[in-house]
């Protein structure tokens, strides 16, 4: 009995250090991680544009909501490295494993891009629309069966959106890189 004990204490020992080192970016590894995923959000739009360029649409449409997760954990990185934030366990749930806060970092980076703010109820609209964004990012790249038929890539609904969302989201990162550079 006291050896099983023993040895959930050094694996509850081992997971609670694990957490720990979840949450550590070193500063000197901040200017990595937001140009990595720079590099990864350009990679998944240009990869969105050859697809939709191949009327491959719905996985154009996964592929640039994507691009706006990673513009969305490069935001939160400079954040942090202006010290606008702090790196806790909550922000690095968001940055590694919450798309929709992603998303919605990316929104909100892009809406400080703009001369002429929204409306408030405009961007709450766009708020609440986020977890559509996630929905439909799914929806260009799986085969799903609901509400009694099956709905894949291949859907109009599907093209209409990549159709309208490409290239917004290319102009999204421009835009917020531009304004990333504070």
């Amino acid at each position: 009995m006291e050896r099983v004990s023993s040895a959930r204490a050094v694996r509850k020992t081992e997971l609670s250090r694990k957490r720990k080192s979840l949450e550590q970016i070193p500063p000197d590894q901040l200017d990595m991680g937001m140009r990595l995923c720079s590099r990864n959000a350009r990679r998944f739009l240009k990869d969105a544009e050859l697809l939709f360029s191949c009327r491959s649409y719905g996985h154009a449409l996964g592929l640039s909501v994507l691009a706006l997760e990673e513009q969305g954990r490069k935001a939160m990185l400079q954040a942090v490295k202006k010290g606008a934030t702090e790196l806790n366990r909550e922000l690095w749930r968001m940055m590694f494993r919450d798309h929709g806060q992603k998303l919605a970092m990316s929104f909100n980076i892009f809406t400080q891009t703009l001369k002429v703010k929204p409306p408030q109820e405009e961007l709450e609209r766009i708020y609440r629309s986020i977890p559509d964004a996630v929905a439909m990012k799914n929806r260009g790249l799986y085969v799903d069966f609901f509400k009694n038929s099956w709905h894949s890539p291949f859907d109009a609904d599907v093209n209409r959106a990549a159709k309208k969302l490409v290239p917004w989201v290319k102009m999204v990162i421009q835009k917020t890189d531009r304004w990333l550079r504070f």
